[in-house]
């Protein structure tokens, strides 16, 4: 005897779906597919950071949330600010057909890493403390 599925449960189902994969990329730690955050230890006061989105997460939300990964990285770290040594962006493009509607799919990743230096305001030439980011203030306006 089979179950006959009725189609508020398909679509249900297919909107769900849809939701889950349109999702711009989490706040988290680089996960399976290789999105999110991560981080290398380069000294004592100097980090590799990055920050990888899936095709649902613009180049500027990723800057925000690399920015935000390197504000909480400086803190745990015992500093309150952190300069941008370094930076590197990097745009993947991926073309898909789907036969089923003759169209083009067109995604974008992107990709931000920083090389940043923590410090604590003494630490700091007056240049150095015009150019830094307060990581208590950053955390303050973009959580």
């Amino acid at each position: 005897m089979r179950k006959k599925i009725s189609t508020a449960s398909v679509l249900s189902v297919s909107i769900i779906s849809f939701l889950l994969v349109s999702c711009g990329t989490p706040y988290q730690a680089l996960d399976f597919w290789g999105h999110g955050f991560s981080e290398r230890k380069l000294s004592e006061q100097s980090y590799l950071v990055s920050f990888s989105g899936n095709e649902s997460t613009s180049a500027i939300e990723v800057q925000n949330l690399l920015l935000r990964r390197c504000a909480e990285l400086t803190l745990s770290e015992g500093y309150n600010y952190f300069l941008i040594l370094d930076e590197k962006s990097d745009k993947k493009t991926s073309l898909s057909y789907i036969e089923s509607s003759e169209e083009y799919s067109r995604d974008e990743e992107y990709t931000k890493s920083v090389q940043i230096y923590m410090a604590n305001r003494d630490e700091l030439t007056k240049e150095e403390l015009r150019q830094a980011i307060d990581a208590r203030v950053y955390l303050a306006y973009n959580k």
